[in-house]
């Protein structure tokens, strides 16, 4: 919403938004991944899947909409992340089960199919790439690959990137982009005769937010809106969790800083929505197309004197 107030210029939102309809008030089925993305992908409640917290598995026998689909003659396509596994259990999820005919996965763990890419295309960046690696203690990657590399040993060499940062290494190298790379070409493979569903998903705006060198430039920050106090700091009543949440007295970045990146990876992230747009029309598919932009759940940036997401039942976190 801020960002269509002028906040930051996402004029491919803003055509999506003229060309269909939009749900100001909808709420996640939960405020976390897993959960979230396994309501979307069955239609059934946190306690009906079954997951019920982040490093759950999604049961592969409830059935999903992408594998009726598939059954129905759809061809199916995950790029990017899909998080029905645990990021603990594997850097490359096989998530076809659930009804993908292709997929190119990249999640939060950033290990995987875009660091195999990386580390063989572009292995002048590795190093840079490392740095934002947070989940180091992600058990493949002391044991990586087939040659079974001590990838975690050699990503200690590197300070990992903290807080809210610019991508140390090109735009294009991105995981935004690689994502939107394969969705691209994902559509432009596809037999136009018949039926499509591509479930393209962003690892960002997650954080830590890091958008690509020079985005934060279109971010005005007269137009971004301060966060909601806390409210329920001295309230004898308030949530005895709610100080372990994530509370600012214990984040060492400033709000307009994480704020500035998050809106600055929103600009990002609607060049990507433009590249996906015009791959349909290039195919003629953009008037017969669905097209759904939705996010798993919200995030706090502060607001309440809580960061990221979880057991915070505000606005900021379920909308």
């Amino acid at each position: 919403e801020a960002a269509r107030a002028g906040a930051a210029p996402v004029p491919n939102f803003e055509r999506l938004a003229r060309m269909g309809t939009n749900f100001r008030r909808c709420v996640s089925s939960n405020p976390l991944c897993c959960p979230a993305r396994a309501t979307l992908a069955t239609g059934l409640s946190t306690r009906g899947h079954g997951v019920l917290q982040n490093g759950y598995y999604l049961d592969g026998s409830i059935p999903t909409f992408m594998r009726l689909l598939r059954e129905a003659g759809y061809g199916t396509g995950a790029l990017g992340k899909v998080h029905f596994h645990p990021h603990y259990s594997s850097l490359h999820p096989d998530y076809r089960s659930y009804g993908f005919d292709v997929q190119h996965i990249t999640e939060d763990g950033r290990g995987g199919e875009w660091l195999d890419w990386i580390r063989s295309e572009h292995a002048e960046h590795v190093r840079a790439v490392y740095s934002t690696v947070w989940a180091r203690e992600i058990p493949e990657f002391a044991e990586y690959g087939p040659d079974g590399e001590d990838l975690a040993a050699e990503m200690a060499k590197v300070p990992v990137q903290r807080g809210a940062y610019e991508l140390p290494f090109p735009e294009e190298l991105s995981q935004t982009n690689w994502i939107t790379g394969h969705a691209v070409d994902f559509i432009a493979a596809a037999d136009v005769n018949k039926p499509l569903l591509a479930h393209i998903s962003y690892v960002q705006p997650h954080s830590p937010f890091a958008p690509p060198a020079g985005y934060r430039k279109f971010v005005d920050m007269a137009k971004v809106p301060a966060p909601v106090g806390r409210e329920w700091k001295d309230d004898p009543l308030g949530p005895v969790c709610f100080p372990g949440l994530g509370n600012v007295d214990n984040i060492e970045f400033g709000w307009e800083e994480a704020r500035e990146h998050y809106f600055a990876d929103l600009v990002h992230l609607d060049a990507q929505l433009g590249k996906v747009l015009g791959a349909l029309e290039r195919r003629g598919r953009l008037e017969e197309t669905y097209i759904v932009l939705l996010s798993d759940h919200g995030e706090m940036l502060f607001d309440h004197g809580m960061v990221s997401k979880g057991e915070m039942h505000y606005d900021a976190c379920v909308r």
